[in-house]
């Protein structure tokens, strides 16, 4: 008799954040929010200003917009292009 193996708290917090994503996206209001998230996130845009502090900052924000980036192609891949042309908007 073979036991069971738990999941542990990375795959239960990776599950939960998947499952939390779909739920976000099934709703206008959720996909107007990442719209609004990859917009802030300057994805579509040169973030190169001159100055290395705010060069810096907005690398942070794309870096944070891509994880949810990777994120929505991994769990509702059928909602990339949807977002990605409303950001460009």
């Amino acid at each position: 008799m073979s036991e069971e193996k738990l999941p542990t708290e990375e795959e239960v917090y990776e599950r939960e954040l998947r499952e939390s994503v779909k739920t976000v996206l099934s709703t206008p209001a959720g996909a107007f929010l990442m719209k609004d998230l990859f917009t802030d996130a300057m994805l579509f845009r040169t973030i190169c200003s001159g100055d290395a502090r705010q060069d810096a900052f907005c690398e942070g924000k794309r870096d944070l917009g891509l994880k949810y980036l990777d994120l929505i192609a991994v769990v509702c891949p059928e909602k990339i292009a949807e977002l990605l042309i409303k950001a460009r908007e």
